[in-house]
């Protein structure tokens, strides 16, 4: 299964460096090659006389092709830089998501080519559908042992600015407790917005600081535990197996790997890629066996015709929300994040915030 798993995740970054290098070197260098360099006296024509013919059609679209050229190459050089600067500084904190967009497609493969798919490929956020039972015992199959109860809680963030596609249930899910979302809306209601109007309900505008119930954004504190990697382990699937529910799963894994990174492990390796585990590493783990209640996501089983975008309208309809186009887009942003099948997931079944 392990060698399975490598050869997906061999192909997959084989595959993203192909269309790498296909975008950055040989798409342009084809386009030059067989058409050449605009031509601005063909230009000038077409846009003086206001004459189009077969030349000027193939020199806008040639000017076309070059600016959307030079956007991907931005992007894909931009994120290299960035790869590039957080693995050889050695960072403590993960690297920031990227947003579902087109820009946002080209850094996922970026990443995948430079960091590999070792911590991408399989590491299932979730087990769809699963109760508290299930949870639970997931969790007690990761003995503890040497117990760290000094361990400092994590610094609590200044607070949350919306990035214009947040709701009060997606915010509530990203701190952990859905059962927040009333009391959101309630701190919110009423804010002064800048152009004058005032926040009731629905989506966050872009900018708008949201209040959250105090102590929500600090992680509750919890001992650490050392845990053995075993074989198919990945950071992320072990905060899957302790995480009470889907919204921690992230949070969880970026306290491990904050926690463990710049360590020297028991066999002499400095971890210092959180995307690589070693089966055989003592890692410390938060135990959450002991310190917080079990309250995992509903599974949803995908119909014939469904897609994410239908799937966050049904979601929000029997939530109550209001069924708006950004209150849908962000709730099938969340839905992605948690199924993405690039991210290993089984699509079949998916976990609804």
């Amino acid at each position: 299964m392990r060698r399975t798993s490598a050869g997906v995740s061999t192909i997959a970054r084989l595959g993203a460096c192909l269309v790498l290098l296909a975008g950055l070197i040989a798409l342009p260098l084809a386009v030059v090659t067989i058409i050449g360099t605009p031509d601005r006296d063909v230009l000038s024509d077409a846009f003086g006389t206001g004459r189009v013919d077969d030349a000027a059609i193939v020199q806008i679209g040639l000017v076309v092709f070059l600016l959307l050229w030079a956007w991907f190459a931005s992007t894909a050089i931009g994120e290299i830089v960035r790869v590039a600067s957080w693995r050889g500084g050695r960072q403590r904190r993960a690297l920031a998501p990227v947003a579902t967009s087109p820009s946002g497609w080209i850094r996922r493969a970026v990443r995948l080519a430079m960091l590999g798919s070792t911590s991408l490929v399989g590491t299932g956020l979730l087990v769809s559908g699963a109760g508290p039972g299930v949870v639970r015992a997931q969790a007690a199959a990761i003995s503890p042992s040497d117990v760290d109860a000094s361990a400092p809680a994590a610094r609590e963030p200044a607070g949350i600015v919306s990035t214009g596609r947040d709701t009060p249930y997606s915010i509530a899910v990203r701190l952990g407790d859905p059962s927040l979302r009333e009391r959101i809306i309630d701190l919110n209601r009423g804010t002064t917005l800048p152009d004058g109007s005032t926040w009731t309900s629905g989506v966050f505008p872009e900018g708008m600081p949201i209040a959250v119930p105090t102590g929500s954004l600090a992680p509750p504190a919890h001992p650490w535990v050392t845990y053995t990697v075993v074989e198919g382990d990945s950071v992320y699937r072990i905060a899957a197996r302790i995480a009470p529910d889907s919204g921690r799963v992230r949070d969880l894994a970026d306290e491990i790997i904050h926690r463990n990174i710049g360590k020297l492990m028991n066999d002499g390796t400095l971890f210092e890629d959180p995307s690589l585990i070693r089966i055989g590493w003592q890692i410390e783990i938060p135990d959450l066996t002991r310190t917080e209640p079990s309250t995992a996501s509903a599974g949803h089983v995908v119909e014939p015709g469904e897609s994410y975008w239908s799937i966050a309208e049904d979601r929000l309809e029997s939530l109550g929300e209001p069924v708006t186009g950004p209150a849908v887009a962000a709730l099938t942003d969340d839905l992605i994040r948690l199924n993405d099948p690039l991210l290993g997931h089984d699509i079949e079944t998916l976990v609804v915030p």
